[in-house]
């Protein structure tokens, strides 16, 4: 293992966030939420989160609280929402 290697940001992962958003993956490139691969073009830290600017537009705040869930809240379209982990 590459001790180069950055370690992995809390929020990557497979995450459920319920019945309507269903089962999405995050990596520190990639958001895929079940059909295409997403681009993410930026991760900044911001406060206890991290914001991502994704190449559709998308710009969303991810904060893993201390339960260990997701909350996901997106600037463009309005959304909040809280997502538990699957692995």
């Amino acid at each position: 293992v590459p001790h180069d290697q950055p370690a992995p940001y809390p929020f990557e992962g497979v995450w459920d966030c319920g019945d309507q958003r269903g089962v999405f993956t995050l990596t520190d490139r990639i958001y895929n939420p079940g059909g295409e691969e997403i681009e993410i073009l930026e991760v900044s830290a911001e406060g206890e989160g991290h914001f991502l600017r994704m190449v559709d537009g998308h710009e969303v705040l991810l904060t893993v609280i201390p339960d260990g869930r997701l909350h996901w809240q997106a600037l463009t379209p309005n959304d909040d929402f809280t997502c538990k982990p699957l692995r």
